[in-house]
């Protein structure tokens, strides 16, 4: 019976199913058919896509918005943001003061926004620029030469963004690396000249400047004079003129491709010396004088100086012998040959100009060059001083004749007209020795009063007239 139920309900409630099936069939063309296809179609629910990248830049920097819009209806897209400092307009965004801001990409579509956040970085702009170069070795170099390699460091006041670093043609390029505030950039030094760095970043643009050399490979060196010689500091003038000479001037140049670094070393001190682009002998001897350069090409030249010494020749006294008086006083005088000679002179008789002797005798002054041991001999006759005084006597009858006096050495003579004057005369020495003579004047008297004077020197009378 219970079995009998379950198979009736089962058939009935399949006959009304089938039943508001069919109704549902026939009927259905009187009904909205919009609202029965709505109802069978709902709206299908578009999400766009949006990508974008943060932004980077500095601070008054107007920049392009980058961003990408996947969709597959009509969409609008505007941006968002509460920051007074940040400006968005016509998809172009400025800030006007450094930090970190955000913005938001509003995409609508079918009245449905969808937001999209972006980050902003914005930092102050560059004012200042320190560049730095380095050689292989990390020492500081503001010189460049060819076929080196350096690597040069530039720093600035605030974040490098969008930096650019050019080069001149001389350089190649080797590898750029930015480091948050820096750009470190290697290359190699292909050819001299003038070498330049370009950096650029927004409106911040500044030039560097440096000049590459080749490595020295030659000194151009002009010495004068490669011989140098020693010689008497007194003659120096007469020793140039006789185109000798103990110093010696030098020119050094180098070709404009060539930076002029470079040092002068000698290799014998003692015997030359280097002032002020001169060399000076100091003894003889020979001494290298060393162009180095310090650039790094390792390049010397150099060049021998010889000093040699002009020594004196032939020495000797003006006078070989001299007559002089118990402490009369001489000065010897000598000569040497050649004049500008290095020479060592020396006296064996100490004195300071003048030589003397307080006795009778023979003496000899020997003058020596201690360099060549060359000499030469003066002799001296010395002798004593014998004191002789003088007494004139005349004939009293002549005295008379001619009305004579004699006073003091002067015989005057008035009062007789002749043009020869006979007179008798004695000498009386103070050794009581005694001559008598005569002497023979041609003196013309012309009755004016004459004045003779009578001198004496050794054993003779000297009768010399004048007008008074």
């Amino acid at each position: 019976m219970k079995k009998f139920w379950l198979i009736f309900g089962g058939i009935a409630i399949f006959v009304t199913a089938l039943t508001i099936c069919l109704v549902a069939i026939f009927c259905g063309d009187k009904g909205n058919d919009d609202t029965l296809q709505d109802q069978d179609n709902p709206p299908q629910i578009i999400v766009p896509t949006i990508s974008s990248n943060d932004l980077i830049l500095y601070t008054n920097q107007s920049n392009d918005i980058f961003y990408q819009v996947e969709c597959e209806s009509d969409y609008t897209v505007n941006f968002l943001c509460n920051f007074e400092q940040v400006l968005i307009s016509d998809e172009k965004i400025c800030v006007s003061e450094s930090g970190e801001y955000y913005f938001d990409i509003v995409v609508k579509v079918n009245d449905i926004d969808y937001t999209k956040r972006t980050n902003v970085y914005c930092y102050d702009k560059i004012t200042h620029l320190d560049c730095n170069i380095y050689d292989k070795n990390n020492n500081s170099v503001d010189k460049l030469f060819v076929g080196n390699s350096y690597f040069v460091d530039i720093s600035v006041n605030s974040k490098i963004i969008d930096g650019n670093l050019s080069f001149s043609e001389n350089l190649g390029e080797i590898n750029i690396q930015k480091q948050n505030q820096n750009i470190v950039a290697s290359f190699k030094v292909e050819s001299y000249g003038q070498t330049k760095f370009v950096f650029s970043v927004f409106d911040f643009v500044e030039e560097i400047e440096i000049v590459t050399y080749c490595p020295i490979d030659n000194f151009n060196v002009n010495i004068v004079y490669p011989n140098l010689y020693l010689f008497n500091t007194d003659y120096l003038l007469q020793a140039n003129t006789d185109e000798k000479f103990n110093s010696t001037s030098f020119s050094f140049s180098l070709d404009d491709k060539n930076f002029e670094s470079y040092e002068i070393q000698i290799s014998n001190p003692s015997v030359i010396k280097i002032v002020e682009n001169k060399i000076i002998a100091l003894n003889c001897g020979e001494s290298y004088v060393n162009f180095v350069a310090t650039d790094g090409s390792l390049y010397v030249e150099k060049y021998l100086v010889s000093v040699e010494n002009i020594l004196v020749d032939q020495i000797a006294f003006c006078e070989q012998s001299v007559e002089l008086d118990v402490n009369q006083s001489y000065i010897p005088q000598f000569s040497i040959s050649p004049v500008y000679a290095l020479c060592d002179l020396s006296f064996d008789i100490d004195f300071d100009q003048s030589i003397s002797f307080d006795s009778a005798g023979n003496y000899t002054l020997n003058l020596v060059d201690n360099l060549t041991n060359k000499s030469c001999q003066m002799n001296f006759v010395v002798k004593d001083v014998v004191v002789i005084s003088y007494q004139l006597h005349f004939n009293n009858s002549f005295l008379t004749e001619y009305n004579a006096t004699y006073t003091n050495d002067t015989l005057t003579l008035t009062g007789k007209d002749t043009t020869i004057i006979y007179f008798d005369y004695s000498i009386v020495k103070s050794d009581n020795s005694s001559y008598t003579g005569s002497i023979l004047s041609n003196t013309e008297i012309t009755g004016e009063d004459l004045e003779c004077d009578v001198q004496t020197n050794s054993n003779t009378v000297i009768l010399s007239t004048s007008y008074k």
